[in-house]
């Protein structure tokens, strides 16, 4: 309620006051890009091996075209994830009792 005055809440108050008050902490936007996702996947961006791994499996390279913006809707990649939770982790304000873990936070994705 932060102190509203006869206890009813102000639906004006805004966030850069509550934060110069103390109620709320200030943000910061991190934003996270890998390569495969700034780049997407074609015959160019595929190593010779991986390349030729695909012509074993019957598909063709010459056909394999994801543009970066549509990389989380058609494909999953595992690593991309893990890289940028890794990032996410060395970077985070961490909770100030363990240390370890990261404090509270909102997530996008």
């Amino acid at each position: 309620m932060f102190n509203c005055e006869n206890g009813l809440p102000d639906f004006a108050y805004s966030l850069d006051q509550a934060v110069k008050d103390g109620y709320l902490s200030d943000y910061e936007v991190l934003r996270f890009r890998t390569k495969f996702l700034e780049q997407g996947i074609h015959q160019g961006t595929i190593s010779l091996e991986d390349q030729k791994r695909l012509m074993l499996e019957g598909k063709e390279v010459e056909e394999i075209s994801f543009e970066g913006r549509d990389m989380e809707r058609i494909v999953t990649n595992q690593g991309t994830n893990t890289l940028i939770v890794r990032e996410f982790m060395e970077e985070c304000v961490k909770d100030t009792q363990a240390g370890t873990l990261p404090g509270k936070t909102i997530i996008f994705a």
